[in-house]
């Protein structure tokens, strides 16, 4: 395995430098690669499986235009077994939409015979491409798959569409909608133009004359008519400043949403929806799938920025499942991600100095839904770092914000957010007489409290330095950013688990 893995390498890396000066000679150093690389993932070596069909990926759409290359191509699809395939789906599905003839037909073929194969593990990702994104060729590709799978498997398809469509309309119900546009609206400078304000806020109307859930309809009877005056005023008046009155009255009563919402007022879909045919997220796997049972009644509304639901479900297999429904943010990078820290923990594993240390990447079911919705498995047995540091706080009387109390009132300033425009030499020293005012020892007394002995306070203390290396490691190579104490969990044995992964590549450095 490992001399076909090092020939497919070798070959690529030769093509790769001679490619601008002996095209031919390349191509025949790239069928070479492919033939190596597919031989050495037929046999099924777990380190090196992931990666090469990653890298056969990636040469066969930067060669496959070539007819010799797509000859070549075939041979490996025929050669790979599917469950190699199926690690890499999102990559394919990424893909439909190439703009070469040649492999897009391939790729399509490969894609529906994976679904043939494994149905339940592409339901998810080909639902939401079908209705998400603006390339019209990879949509109207995930269609066509699915029309496929639908001739084999109706209800699967159906019931995977319900279930999607009517956890994107949880994840953002209406009064968040209205909370949103207007919020974005009134910061625009044509914010008193009356056509601009009406074109913006057009689809809510819309929406707003056919409530479908319970939810939808209290909200209509509550609110309706108000917002209907201010769409007559931004029709009937030269300016939206009497429209804005109407619009100010609603959002003061729908910008603080409920901490708890049931099922079967938000979504009386999903509420009757017993014992599906489709996968719980996560667990449409090769080997085994375990379906969804029943959607549970109670949803529990986080109260952070964008307000993540937290809700449960029920097991074919009588297990409960827990997950976080978020919107606003699109988890197709915290996906990729996930992906990547299999690698590592097949790495980890197939290293014997590795694996006797127990190092690995905590990681967790990352399903996008739409581009802006997803869900992610909940972390049993986990707290972020904030909480415990909170509660800490709590329990020896140091108020949680106590740092920035002491630059405030040091600096005196009038409030936090004016410490990022003072002078880099007086942040500095603001921050160091911070550090040197509050106690610097929490996270150790926080460790001693949640361990009854000594052997289980040395175990976790060891837990949480591999695990903090290995992501401090991790988070270096993907230029991950926006780490704070709510974006830092632990869990029980003392796992330093990250989550969020939507500020990778350095983004948050150019922000």
């Amino acid at each position: 395995i490992g001399a076909w893995h090092a020939w497919g390498m070798l070959a690529y890396r030769q093509a790769e430098q001679i490619a601008l000066t002996s095209s031919e000679e390349a191509l025949n150093l790239i069928v070479q690669s492919l033939d190596g690389l597919s031989r050495a993932v037929e046999l099924g070596e777990e380190r090196l499986g992931t990666q090469d069909t990653l890298r056969i990926i990636s040469i066969w759409f930067s060669w496959g235009h070539k007819a010799q290359a797509q000859r070549a191509v075939l041979q490996v699809i025929s050669r790979c077994p599917m469950t190699a395939w199926l690690r890499v789906v999102p990559q394919l599905i990424a893909r439909l939409g190439t703009c070469h003839r040649s492999i897009r037909a391939i790729l399509e073929g490969l894609v529906r015979e994976i679904a043939g194969h494994f149905p339940h593990a592409l339901i998810y990702p080909l639902t939401v491409t079908e209705k998400s994104g603006r390339d019209v060729h990879r949509r109207e590709a995930a269609s066509e798959i699915l029309k496929g799978i639908r001739e084999a498997q109706p209800a699967l398809v159906d019931q995977a569409s319900l279930i999607s469509n009517e956890l994107v309309r949880i994840a953002i119900l209406w009064a968040e909608k209205w909370t949103d546009v207007l919020t974005r609206t009134s910061r625009m400078p044509e914010r008193q133009d009356c056509k601009v304000v009406l074109e913006c806020l057009q689809q809510l109307y819309d929406e707003l004359e056919a409530p479908t859930t319970g939810d939808e309809k209290l909200f209509e009877s509550h609110y309706g008519q108000t917002l209907r005056r201010a769409k007559s005023a931004l029709g009937t008046e030269p300016t939206a400043a009497n429209a804005w009155n109407f619009f100010q009255q609603v959002y003061q009563k729908i910008s603080r949403p409920a901490r708890h919402l049931q099922l079967s007022s938000v979504s009386p879909k999903l509420a009757d929806l017993k014992n599906s045919v489709v996968p719980v997220p996560g667990l449409g796997t090769a080997s085994t799938t375990v379906t969804i049972a029943q959607f549970q009644n109670d949803i529990h509304v986080i109260p952070s920025k964008h307000k993540p639901r937290r809700f449960a479900l029920k097991g074919s297999d009588g297990a409960e499942y827990r997950f976080l429904l978020k919107g606003h943010e699109d988890l197709r990078q915290d996906e990729r991600v996930m992906q990547l820290f299999d690698l590592l923990n097949t790495v980890f594993r197939s290293d014997p100095s590795c694996n006797s240390l127990g190092l690995r990447v905590v990681r967790y079911t990352a399903v996008p839904l739409s581009d802006n919705v997803g869900i992610l498995s909940w972390l049993d047995n986990s707290d972020t770092l904030f909480k415990l540091i909170e509660a800490r706080r709590n329990a020896t009387g140091v108020p949680m914000h106590e740092e920035c109390n002491l630059i405030v009132k040091r600096g005196r300033l009038n409030r936090i957010e004016e410490y990022q425009g003072l002078q880099k030499h007086v942040r500095k020293d603001l921050l160091q007489f911070a550090i040197d005012s509050t106690p610097s020892d929490e996270m150790r007394r926080i460790m001693w409290d949640a361990n009854d002995t000594c052997e289980a306070w040395l175990g976790y203390r060891a837990t949480y330095g591999r695990t903090l290396a290995v992501m401090s490691m991790v988070g270096y190579l993907l230029g991950l950013g926006d780490r704070h104490l709510n974006n830092l969990m632990i869990q029980k044995e003392g796992a330093i688990v990250h989550i969020d992964f939507g500020d990778c590549f350095e983004v948050a450095q150019t922000r």
